[in-house]
């Protein structure tokens, strides 16, 4: 089996597979035991050799050279025989290997701090000896080993994408502070502006012991940026706020201890909530940066939602929230489509296109089912947008069945002709309203549409998963089939999966004129294999990587929110 963790890109954007080595490569056969192992070692040096060693690849990923080096290392402690099957693996691999990757190492904080005994944090005690460092090198390898194992390879290309791709796929880049912040930004500016949302954003800091929700997203933010070279920070005892809010994010390792074992969701799940480890000294490890930014903007509708819950805060009907699909159902027409993507879209594409409409414009002239949530034209070409705050559900994408993945995904962004129509489904029924006239009242040139772009914008990074884009794109394929002439000569392009980070990076370079939205569409349908290649990473690779904040784009994303220094 082909043991695939990530991808990165070549010149012709086509993915090269990087390959995690397991506890059989380097090892032999032979089960292995993590609890065993780690049962055996103090968690202090466990947790330390491991936080270090994964900080210098979490920010280069695709890199070659800072995992060659974990890799190195490990070869000066191996015995002879280990360092033989990993020199051998590394050169069958063409040295695209890694050990090290978010995923294993989230599970091995788990099952350290599950199993490790404790040892009072001393600079002098935590550095691994050799034959430390070799288990170390196994429990980590043993965790490489389930994942990978538990990967499926299909009939075909793009199911082998998926089904390699999806598991990963949230861990596989570093997570986007940028965009992260831009979207806590937004969502609290909108809470203040509303009664009912100020409301819930009152108890939330309340909860959080804060003064405001700057302060929440300053106090985070300087945790994330101690955290990019340093995993451990220091806090002075006398510093009362920063431990008071360093422990709604503490981990307590009595909990950790009750979760049976890694499979179990809660363990993840617990994770995500407390990424702090508490030792003596005011010392604290940050198990993940990703946990941290996190925090910032993906967890807060979860938290927004315990704090309702808690204090018993009621809807505006009067009545309480029963479940938590209801309140983040509610966000995202309330938020993530009105007051997130509208004023996104048209602040990157005001001046630059012929034509913007959106749903709710549409909704006050009449058009008020089935509408689309964005209109976007220049010239003779159109976006249709379908917004979709969708979460992908965790159990879906570790699931062994592509059937059952294919199923999922296609009910929620490609549904189509089984009603409610969703996603690219929702966009054909618009395009025959194109077809039959009903836009011309909104826009006297909609009749002169030859190009169609159907766009749907998502919120989950699963979503741009290799194989998603290609498997959305046959489903389209079969339902276009269908369909025949029915729409003339109007070319409709394939469908494209547009996350709303990309949309983020990019919207500066938009706004400017550097860029144009459609031209990047038209490319990457040239070269994106017929959606193997995600869209997320199209750009990611030809506009986006090694690109630096500018004073510029800032003061165009958060205006005066944040100080410039």
């Amino acid at each position: 089996m082909r043991q695939k963790n990530m991808t990165s890109t070549q010149d012709n954007i086509f993915p090269k597979a990087l390959v995690a080595v397991s506890y059989s490569d380097i090892f032999g056969k032979g089960d292995g035991d993590i609890a065993g192992i780690l049962k055996e070692l103090p968690m202090i040096v466990v947790l330390s050799y491991v936080l270090k060693s994964h900080l210098t690849i979490h920010f280069s990923m695709y890199a070659r050279d800072p995992h060659n080096k974990i890799l190195d290392e490990l070869c000066q402690d191996l015995y002879k025989p280990e360092r033989t099957n990993l020199y051998r693996f590394r050169k069958q691999h063409d040295n695209h290997v890694i050990l090290y990757n978010t995923d294993s190492t989230l599970r091995m904080c788990f099952e350290t701090l599950k199993f490790g005994y404790d040892l009072d944090h001393d600079d002098n005690q935590i550095t691994p000896t050799r034959e430390e460092a070799i288990e170390i090198a196994k429990a980590y390898a043993l965790c490489n080993r389930d994942w990978i194992e538990s990967q499926k390879i299909e009939s075909d290309v793009p199911a082998t994408m998926l089904m390699l791709d999806l598991p990963v796929s949230e861990f596989k880049f570093h997570k986007d502070v940028k965009a992260a912040m831009y979207k806590a930004s937004q969502l609290f500016q909108f809470c203040k502006a509303n009664q009912v949302y100020d409301n819930y954003l009152a108890v939330f800091l309340e909860d959080y012991g804060v003064n405001d929700w700057i302060e929440y997203i300053g106090r985070l933010f300087t945790l994330f940026h101690h955290s990019i070279n340093k995993f451990a920070i220091q806090v002075n005892s006398k510093d009362v706020d920063t431990i008071k809010f360093f422990s709604n994010f503490t981990i307590n390792r009595d909990w950790i201890r009750k979760i049976d074992n890694w499979n179990n969701p809660e363990a993840l799940q617990y994770l995500r909530n407390h990424f702090l480890i508490p030792f003596t000294n005011g010392i604290y490890y940050v198990i993940s940066p990703d946990l941290i930014v996190d925090k910032i903007y993906q967890g807060l509708k979860f938290m927004f939602f315990d704090s309702i819950q808690r204090h018993g805060i009621l809807q505006q009907n009067g009545k309480p929230f029963d479940k938590l699909p209801q309140f983040t159902d509610k966000l995202g027409k309330d938020f993530s489509e009105i007051a997130l993507a509208y004023p996104l879209f048209t602040k990157s594409l005001s001046g630059r296109v012929d034509r913007i409409i959106n749903g709710a414009t549409f909704n006050q002239n009449g058009l008020n089912e089935g509408e689309p949530d964005l209109y976007i034209r220049l010239g003779k070409s159109l976006m249709l947008i379908e917004i979709k705050d969708l979460l992908f559900k965790r159990e879906i994408q570790s699931s062994s069945s592509h059937a059952e993945i294919i199923n999922y995904i296609n009910s929620r962004i490609c549904k189509y002709p089984e009603k409610p129509h969703k996603g690219f489904g929702q966009i054909i029924d618009n395009i025959e309203r194109l077809a039959n006239g009903e836009f011309d009242k909104f826009d006297s040139d909609a009749s002169q549409v030859n190009v169609i772009y159907p766009v749907i914008v998502t919120t989950d990074n699963a979503y741009s998963a290799f194989g998603v884009n290609a498997e959305i794109v046959k489903k389209a394929s079969e339902i276009m089939s269908n369909i025949g002439n029915k729409f003339g000569r109007r070319f409709i392009s394939i469908p494209i999966i547009l996350d709303i980070d990309t949309l983020i990076n990019l919207s500066y370079l938009l706004s400017t004129g550097e860029l144009n939205l459609f031209q990047i569409f038209k490319d990457y349908i040239l070269q994106c294999r017929g959606g193997l290649i995600s869209f997320k990473a199209f750009a990611y690779e030809r506009y986006l990587k090694n690109r630096v904040l500018t004073r510029e784009e800032s003061k165009f994303l958060f205006g005066t929110v944040f100080p410039e220094e």
